[in-house]
């Protein structure tokens, strides 16, 4: 199971992104749903992989919802920088921001 502070972490770039992020997707991000609902399959198991991740907030509610909350995710991960906060240092964070996005998911057999 991922550390406590991972899992904050991503609770709060959520909480960002449900409250303040648009819902327009940048050109690439775009491009990825437009891949991702043109073909049957991947849309399949997209949406699979994100129902049997098991990430949950205290109230019970998925931290990532769907794909469609996924792609908003990707959206604003990947148009900032990675942060250096000491106090992060220790999430566990593997390489890039979206490794926290895609780390549970990563363990679906989707």
């Amino acid at each position: 199971m991922p550390c406590e502070n991972q899992h904050e972490w991503l609770i709060r770039q959520v909480e960002h992104v449900d409250t303040t992020w648009p819902s327009a997707l940048s050109p690439a991000v775009r491009d990825l749903e437009h891949y991702i609902e043109n073909d049957t399959r991947l849309q399949m198991y997209f949406t699979a992989m994100w129902e049997e991740a098991e990430w949950k907030e205290p109230d019970g509610r998925k931290v990532v919802r769907d794909y469609h909350h996924m792609l908003i995710l990707l959206d604003y991960i990947s148009s900032r920088a990675p942060e250096w906060i000491d106090a992060e240092a220790s999430t566990g964070l593997l390489g890039s921001p979206m490794y926290g996005l895609f780390e549970h998911a990563m363990g679906t057999v989707r």
